[in-house]
């Protein structure tokens, strides 16, 4: 099922954090190495809640964890 980042749990949360790796936002290790190799002509890099509010995420039926298959996530405006 698809939720929207808006409407995860704190350990959903920490689940999709855990997942998404290469985001790009400030505080994720490979987004932030990412971005400083682009130089200045880097595109803004935004926060991990932007990244969590502006997606929506597969999770099993129950929202324990989240589906091996699709391994993606999608714009928050697919989830209606």
């Amino acid at each position: 099922m698809l939720i929207e980042g808006k409407d995860l749990t704190a350990r959903q949360r920490k689940l999709v954090l855990q997942a998404f790796v290469h985001r790009h936002t400030v505080e994720s290790p490979w987004g932030a190495w990412a971005l400083a190799a682009a130089g200045a002509g880097a595109p803004r890099a935004s926060t991990d809640e932007e990244f969590i509010l502006s997606h929506a995420f597969y999770f099993v039926k129950d929202g324990s964890r989240l589906a091996a298959k699709p391994n993606h996530c999608e714009p928050v405006y697919l989830a209606d």
